[in-house]
């Protein structure tokens, strides 16, 4: 390790621990780029030899690369530019797929989340907003912190959030994250593999993206924009009968929800 480069650490070196390793460390580009991969999609990166691992956080491109020699991505294309050569990147296999997923399972308990995340996917599949509402609450006030150090950044709880929901709920639902994918799509769409569990639709909204006058205003910003732009009709297209809109502003470690 001290060497600076990732086959030196890779050795003594479980999977689990580079995952966690990475949840703490990188940015929110690579925890969304991971949301894809665990939802069966591809990324690209530069295609880099040489890895220093110390500097994995600075560079998404230094990430994917180091999984890809180490054998945890494999490479769907590769495909040569002006610039070098890119390289598709996909997880393997479903072995591979359930240590990134137990690695984030892991990260969770961790960060004294694990009794949240069972009581959150009742409360959802129930629809019980109030337990919805504690649960998130609790998340935002645990979790924040282990992905953003500084504990005012609400995108890297989304996406942590995004990652914990795939890991623990992908048997009920299919889950997906469109966070900044353009207009018209919503931030987070459940759609369940039961239909007499509900279907949820999530938008997030924070204060210094807005101008809204409190939090409350944020909150019913995100959940005017569900109602706009009827993002609940993918659900009933996919045969989801009861469907749960919530719309939470974020300030800091603070949260306003608002739901229909």
């Amino acid at each position: 390790k001290n060497e600076g480069e990732f086959n030196n650490y890779w050795i003594n070196t479980s999977g689990n621990d580079l995952i966690k390793e990475i949840l703490s460390r990188t940015g929110t580009q690579a925890k969304r780029e991971l949301e894809d991969l665990m939802t069966g999609q591809s990324i690209t990166a530069p295609l880099q030899e040489q890895v220093v691992f110390q500097e994995i956080e600075n560079s998404p491109a230094n990430l994917w690369n180091f999984f890809y020699f180490t054998g945890y991505l494999k490479a769907v294309s590769i495909q040569k530019t002006d610039e070098g050569f890119w390289v598709e990147l996909k997880i393997p296999n479903l072995e591979i797929k359930r240590i990134f997923s137990d690695s984030v399972k892991i990260w969770f308990q961790k960060s004294e989340s694990n009794t949240v995340i069972p009581n959150l996917k009742n409360a959802l599949m129930m629809g019980n907003v109030t337990e919805i509402c504690k649960a998130l609450r609790k998340l935002c006030d645990t979790s924040l912190s282990y992905f953003d150090a500084s504990g005012n950044e609400p995108e890297k709880f989304y996406h942590g959030l995004v990652l914990g929901l795939m890991s623990y709920y992908s048997d009920t639902w299919h889950i997906r994250s469109n966070r900044e994918s353009g207009l018209g799509r919503c931030d987070l769409l459940m759609t369940p593999k039961n239909p007499d569990h509900y279907g949820i639709v999530m938008e997030f909204k924070t204060m210094d993206s807005y101008e809204d006058s409190d939090l409350l205003a944020c909150a019913k910003n995100a959940m005017a924009q569900i109602e706009n732009r009827q993002y609940e009709q993918e659900l009933k297209s996919q045969g989801a009968t009861k469907i749960l809109k919530i719309g939470i502003g974020f300030l800091g470690k603070k949260l306003e929800i608002v739901y229909q």
